[in-house]
């Protein structure tokens, strides 16, 4: 009864990490995408601020041009912090390391499962069960020392597919959410957004 326990134990294991690394997989893969678009529109906003000096359509009589030029001096600051960064968290290559880590606890699973139905009833299950799961349990130690452990928030986000299962009330799957789509989104939102906030509420008030 106790190796049953355990198999079946080992096998919620294996279902859920390989659930919630192909969860961290996409959260990765969607912060890349995000940040190469984001990358592009703060480039972008560097050409078209600098070709307001180009074209001359800054009104020095209104604007010091040397405002401008600092402008788009800080920006390109930011935009190469921001740039090493990204490179530093280098997100494809770390989903990428995620989802062959989930395809690897799959084949575990798969063959788990296949082991479960080849011994449901038969007489040596009592002495088959230990030796399998121990060899198990040693491959899935050592696929997971090679791999980067995942975030809580990718657990809550995977335990938010079957609320029922996971006990997860209504207002812990809001939050899950929340955190998890905030990890995602924020920053770069906040990249894109806040210079035409900077400009929009600059012009205003050089316009009273």
């Amino acid at each position: 009864m106790e190796n049953k326990k355990y198999i079946d134990k080992l096998d919620n294991n294996l279902w859920e990490t390989k659930g919630i690394r192909f969860t961290a997989h996409s959260r990765l893969m969607t912060k890349g995408r995000l940040s190469n678009i984001t990358n592009g529109i703060l480039s972008s906003y560097l050409i078209i601020f600098g070709l307001l000096s180009v074209y001359n359509l800054v009104d020095e009589n209104t604007i010091d041009s040397n405002i401008v030029a600092f402008g788009i001096t800080s920006i390109s600051i930011l935009v190469l912090l921001f740039n090493q960064i990204e490179i530093a968290h280098d997100y494809r290559v770390r989903g990428l390391s995620f989802h062959t880590c989930a395809l690897e606890i799959s084949v575990l699973l798969r063959e788990l499962k296949v082991f479960k139905e080849s011994i449901n009833g038969s007489p040596n299950k009592s002495e088959l069960e230990p030796a399998f799961c121990e060899r198990v349990n040693r491959e899935y130690a050592q696929i997971l020392a090679k791999y980067e452990n995942h975030k809580t928030l990718d657990y809550n986000k995977f335990k938010l597919q079957d609320l029922k299962y996971f006990k997860v009330c209504s207002l812990q799957a809001i939050k899950y959410w929340l955190v998890y789509y905030l990890d995602i989104y924020w920053l770069y939102l906040s990249l894109i957004i806040s210079p035409i906030i900077i400009v929009f509420f600059f012009f205003m008030k050089v316009s009273e």
